[in-house]
Formats: C-alpha cells, structure tokens, sequence
C-alpha cells in the first residue's frame, strides 16, 4: 500500500488524516481510499498537485500537500534574470521548473569549473560547488539553497499547502516554512 495510516481523532468513527508519499495517486484511487479509511483530510507529495480532478476532490475533503519549492510569492532577483536569459533566446516557459534547476545548474557548473583548471579533482569540485551554492543567487527554485559534506540536498525545508487556482503559482501556503 502506497499510503499511511490513517490518524484517527477521538474515538471511534472519528475522522482522520490520509497521508499518501511514496506516488501520486489518481483522483479516483484517492477517493476510494479516502471513504474507506473515513478521512476528512489527504496530505499528498509535491508532485500530486497537478493530478487531474483533484478540484473536485478538494470541495469534499481538506487537501494538504508538502511543497520544497519556494513559494511564487518570494521575490527572488535571480528569477527574473533566468527568465529573461531564456527569453533573449527565444525559450518558452513549458517546463520552467526543469528549465530553471538546468540554469542553475549549469551556471553552478561553469562558475565552479574555472577554480579546476589546474586542480582537477572530484572531490574539489565538490567542495568548490558547496562554496559557490552558499553564497549563489538563487533562481526561486528552492527557499534557501545550501550543499555542505554528506548532505547532497540542497533544500532542506518547505510548506504545508493547499490548491489555489487563481493564486500565484496555484498553491497558498497554510503553514510557516519548516526545516527539517
């Protein structure tokens, strides 16, 4: 089973919470499971929120998702200057997310690479890119991008939210951002 238990408030035939995190479920799927286990509420990953037919899921039942991304609503400088280097070569903005991690991930590579020269090394690298990532702008993918050794994660915290169709970036955070 792809979901977790159901955590029941008071007593029995109380309503709970559905925690789904290892895929995204279809609508559907989640509805069944949802009126089997009597959930009031569905925490879902990131990446379900643009599964279709969860609008009309969400007038049934409360709808959460964990969110790593950095909100649309934070200003990042860098955001723009992506956008506007992806402009000035007549990219569109299909896929922005994939198109910006590739920006920073290249700009990442290419400022890092020019300390290799003479010293080309793995774990040099490495170390030169934690550096750059630390004191980099960041392009808004993620709220507050760090890489340090043996955490290869370079965002370790986001929101709890919820849908939002005529909100920026169809989503509104209903929480604070959390670290982990």
């Amino acid at each position: 089973m792809h979901a977790g238990g159901v955590r029941r408030d008071g007593e029995s035939g109380a309503t709970g919470t559905l925690i789904v995190w290892s895929r995204t479920p279809d609508a559907d799927e989640l509805n069944a499971w949802r009126q089997c286990l009597k959930a009031d509420r569905i925490l879902l990953p990131a990446a379900a929120a643009s599964t279709a037919g969860l609008e009309k899921l969400g007038r049934q039942v409360e709808l959460r998702f964990s969110f790593p991304f950095a909100l649309e609503t934070e200003y990042y400088p860098e955001r723009f200057r992506a956008r506007a280097w992806m402009n000035t070569r007549g990219l569109d903005f299909d896929s922005v997310t994939v198109q910006f991690k590739a920006y920073y991930a290249m700009s990442m590579f290419r400022d890092s690479i020019r300390h290799l020269l003479d010293h080309y090394h793995r774990d040099y690298l490495l170390e030169v890119l934690e550096h750059q990532i630390q004191g980099s702008p960041n392009p808004g993918l993620y709220p507050d991008m760090e890489l340090a050794p043996r955490q290869r994660f370079t965002s370790r915290s986001g929101y709890i939210v919820r849908l939002e169709p005529n909100g920026p970036g169809g989503v509104v955070a209903v929480s604070p951002r959390m670290i982990r």
